[in-house]
């Protein structure tokens, strides 16, 4: 996979997803069950060690049972 540059808008996405787990108090291995992700990807997608894709945003709104504009 090619190097790509993360951008300020995925940045903001992240942290803005991570606002909602910790004041919904809820726990990597849960997101990762309800949005059909492995640990791994929810928690470096998280910790901003890759991007985030469209096909994983939207499975986190999904497990959330939030509107896909909920983060943007």
């Amino acid at each position: 996979m090619p190097y790509t540059r993360k951008h300020p808008f995925d940045e903001r996405v992240i942290d803005m997803i991570n606002a909602y787990i910790k004041e919904n108090n809820l726990s990597i291995r849960k997101i990762a069950a309800e949005s059909g992700m492995t640990y791994q990807q929810v928690y470096q997608m998280l910790n901003k060690k890759q991007l985030i894709k469209l096909r994983e945003y939207v499975s986190i709104c999904k497990a959330f049972r939030e509107p896909f504009d909920k983060f943007l």
